[in-house]
């Protein structure tokens, strides 16, 4: 081959490639929202179906914090204590 044609031949598969790895970054931006949008309607859905399995069950509760020995002698001790 001729020299000009081995420099268009390589300009040709410099601007292919080229276009080729715009067509993938462009289909890589559209996979990547789909799985966005994807992730935030499942996200939504399971919001929307633990809001409404909490509002059908009462409200738990609330426990009182558990004392060790120490924590329950400090206790009485404190309720037995003379305010001044």
């Amino acid at each position: 081959m001729k020299p000009e044609r081995d420099r268009e031949a390589a300009k040709s598969r410099a601007a292919e490639a080229k276009l080729r790895r715009q067509r993938e970054a462009v289909q890589a931006l559209q996979e990547r929202e789909s799985e966005r949008q994807a992730i935030q309607l499942k996200t939504q859905r399971l919001r929307a179906e633990r809001l409404a399995r909490e509002a059908l069950e009462p409200p738990a509760p609330k426990k009182q914090p558990r004392l060790t020995a120490k924590g329950a002698a400090r206790a009485a001790s404190k309720s037995t204590k003379p305010v001044h």
